[in-house]
């Protein structure tokens, strides 16, 4: 990868003659960025492309190529690349579209072929290339390049559509944002993002990496990243296109349908790494601007509870709804020191000298910047937020002061922000720029800073380690379902009880007299379930309480009357909170447990979180954070859930299904009590013929 961002020398490939043309800017970026290296120029019947000689076809170029970039039509790539592979080359960009994001699959595998056979990588199709904003070297077609050179810097951005890097790129120029390198990769034929993420953790020179992510083929591998980039100190933001999966259709459970239908497991999942997923491209280029302004010696959350963000505001109100907000992300506030507090009591005019501090719209600028020099020397205050007004302060004289007050902050290693009381009375551009080059952020927004800068310092509180695969014996099922010809349910219930999960005791009965001698055995209260259709609560399948024999026979006859009804179940009553726990085969992530409020409020409440197999504390925790429903946390008059043996069941589900091969596998509800915990209902997917088995509810 080494030989991909810094290439010794380059082949254009189809390169103009005309600079202003799509197929000819890549010669002329090379030329104004004085790239060092040799420049190939390929073209079938010219003999010079912008004062370089040109060769007829790649073999006949007479030094080693380590990069080509292809600018011919997709029509022509195939035979285009395979000459390269041919002749030792080590990168091809292909910026071509018409492949496999027009439907033409084919053409976009055999790309994958040649790539194979002669040992070429490839970035694209369908891309816009590489940046590499600090060596100089942009292999790129872009046109944001036309009329603007980057800053270098140490933001690496890595995106899967091309418009979007584009776009970012053209805000971090705007906004004065170093970059040290955008990468497009496209179709990723052969070079994915999250191998070109794992190069650029290595470069000592990256220190943050936001991506644009539409779609993975292998989660797992963001998940270790997140943990390399943790080690590093380095920080991974994902813009994420579109929910996990288009799948919702097509998944007849609960689990699939709710994890399918929202992007619940890769907020869980990447908060788990470590990882943040950020909403909007503003909130990704503030962060960037943290990043850019704070670098090296950046704001972390404080462990000392003493320390946090100090607010100076001329506004009480606005600085109530920025308390709240803190509040709300977990950004502590921090308390001043006692010489800090006497000499705020002796400041006149202060309506408040607790933080936030207001000094109200009547405090004239030097006053205002009194109380700013005092909280920068304060050791607790590690970030300060200044809300400013032109009803308030002189901008101009305003600016030159902030200017020499970033100086003094950084002698005490202290953040700066500014925001603002109106959204429409900002600072100029030229002034914002300034600031900018002194390390002072500026945020129109002050709500929208807070929100940014907790996602800052947040990034390391919540990454988790996988602990290692616990190598318990496992269950061969599809020996079972062969040689046993076990019936579906009695196969997933043998699944449940081999690695230990408490089942309500239980039993399929074929006619009534049956049924009457279980509910005798399991003792009244009982219930009754139909087996054979899918979601029994939708068509009247499950009758509760029934506490005699008389009962039991009328529930019976009208259960016997809904079509479809193999059998009827009759289990003994319990009683508890009604929990989830569910396993999918994410498209992106692979395994996926699932854990929220069961029974019928499932898809209701839809108070679920996700996690990767196996679990830990660690991850229950974060999984027990995310819920909020009283069935685990309790409410008025009722205690939590009995966590330790919700823990035991979730434990062995996770053994199972990190074990075992099933599309799908969910238990709900899981009863639990003081005392027990036991599953209720569950049912299964089989992963090889997606056959529905077990008991399905």
């Amino acid at each position: 990868m080494e030989r991909l961002y810094r290439p010794r020398n380059i082949a254009i490939i189809g390169a103009s003659t005309d600079p202003n043309k799509l197929s000819g800017r890549p010669l002329q970026y090379l030329k104004n960025y004085r790239y060092q290296g040799k420049i190939a120029v390929v073209h079938p019947y010219q003999d010079m492309v912008q004062d370089f000689p040109a060769y007829r076809t790649v073999e006949d170029i007479p030094f080693e190529i380590d990069v080509a970039l292809l600018l011919v039509p997709s029509q022509q790539i195939q035979d285009t690349l395979q000459s390269c592979g041919e002749q030792g080359i080590k990168f091809a960009i292909i910026i071509a579209s018409g492949f496999a994001e027009a439907g033409n699959t084919s053409l976009q595998d055999n790309l994958k072929l040649i790539s194979k056979k002669t040992g070429i990588r490839i970035i694209g199709p369908n891309c816009i290339g590489i940046i590499n904003v600090n060596d100089g070297i942009p292999i790129t077609f872009s046109t944001v390049l036309k009329n603007n050179i980057p800053k270098p810097g140490t933001i690496a951005i890595v995106s899967q559509s091309g418009a979007i890097a584009n776009s970012i790129m053209q805000s971090c120029i705007k906004r004065n944002i170093g970059i040290h390198s955008v990468t497009s990769v496209g179709n990723e034929v052969d070079i994915d993002c999250l191998e070109v993420v794992d190069y650029l953790l290595d470069d000592p020179n990256v220190s943050m990496i936001p991506m644009f992510i539409e779609g993975l083929s292998d989660g797992n591998r963001l998940v270790e990243l997140g943990q390399k980039a943790k080690n590093k100190n380095k920080m991974i933001y994902i813009l994420h296109a579109g929910s996990s999966s288009g799948a919702q259709t097509a998944s007849m459970s609960h689990t699939g349908r709710i994890a399918h239908s929202s992007n619940k497991i890769w907020k869980n999942i990447c908060d788990q790494a470590g990882i943040s997923i950020i909403p909007t491209i503003e909130e990704l280029l503030l962060l960037a601007e943290l990043e850019n302004s704070f670098g090296k010696t950046r704001y972390e959350m404080p462990t000392d509870t003493n320390h946090g963000l100090a607010v100076l505001t001329v506004s009480g109100g606005l600085g109530v709804m920025i308390a709240e907000e803190c509040y709300k992300k977990g950004l502590p506030l921090s308390k001043f020191e006692l010489h800090t507090t006497q000499t705020l009591k002796e400041l006149a005019n202060l309506p408040s000298i607790q933080n936030p501090i207001d000094t109200a719209l009547f405090a004239d600028t030097n006053d205002y910047l009194k109380v700013a020099r005092l909280l920068i020397k304060d050791n607790n205050v590690d970030c300060l937020m200044l809300i400013i007004s032109s009803l308030a302060h002189d901008y101009q004289h305003l600016s030159n002061e902030l200017l020499e007050l970033g100086k003094e902050a950084r002698k005490y290693n202290k953040k700066i922000i500014v925001s603002y009381l109106s959204l429409d009375d900002v600072l100029s551009d030229e002034i914002v720029t300034k600031l900018k080059n002194n390390h002072i952020v500026s945020v129109i927004n002050p709500i929208k800073g807070v929100q940014v800068l907790s996602t800052f310092v947040q990034r390391d509180l919540i990454t988790i380690k996988d602990q290692e695969e616990n190598n318990s014996d496992t269950l061969d099922i599809n020996k079972i379902g062969k040689d046993a010809e076990v019936v579906n349910h009695t196969e997933i219930k043998q699944t449940l009880e081999q690695y230990g999960v408490p089942l309500v005791s239980q039993c399929i009965c074929q006619d009534v007299n049956e049924a009457i001698n279980s509910a005798k055995e399991f003792d009244y209260p009982i219930v009754l379930k139909v087996v054979g259709p899918s979601h029994k609560s939708d068509i009247g399948g499950v009758r509760v309480g029934i506490k005699n024999d008389e009962e039991l026979i009328t529930n019976w006859e009208e259960l016997k009357s809904i079509p479809q009804v193999e059998a009827i179940e009759v289990q003994k009553m319990v009683s508890g909170r009604e929990v989830i726990i569910g396993g999918i085969n994410d498209p992106e992530f692979g395994k996926i447990l699932m854990i929220g409020s069961g029974g019928i409020w499932t898809e209701v409440l839809s108070d679920v979180a996700f996690t990767s197999p196996p679990v830990n504390q660690e991850k229950l925790d974060y999984i027990y954070k995310q819920l909020k429903s009283p069935v685990f946390k309790g409410g008025r008059n009722t205690k939590p859930i009995n966590y330790r043996l919700l823990n035991e069941v979730i434990t062995a589900f996770s053994q199972l299904w990190s074990n075992e091969e099933f599309e799908e596998f969910e238990i709900n509800p899981l009863i639990v009590s003081d005392t027990n915990a036991v599953a209720v209902d569950w049912r299964a997917t089989r992963s090889k013929s997606n056959e529905k088995v077990g008991n399905n509810y």
